[in-house]
């Protein structure tokens, strides 16, 4: 079962967990499609926002995302 990330907000993306991956939700129409990139933050690299999320050391985790160019 996937996990919430964050919550929807006014432009209908949604970030879920699924097996160590992170997709973007898009709404259209009704419902939420899987999108290969954020509405809210297009140049997120979510392949490698997983990869740190998943590592051990937190700290090292927490620097290199705040290096990433978002």
């Amino acid at each position: 079962m996937a996990q919430a990330l964050a919550a929807t907000n006014d432009a209908g993306g949604c970030g879920y967990a699924d097996g160590g991956a992170i997709s973007a939700q898009v709404l259209r129409g009704s419902g939420f499609v899987r999108s290969a990139r954020s509405t809210l933050l297009p140049s997120l690299d979510l392949r490698r926002l997983a990869k740190l999320a998943s590592m051990e050391d937190q700290s090292k985790a927490v620097r290199a995302f705040l290096k990433l160019k978002v």
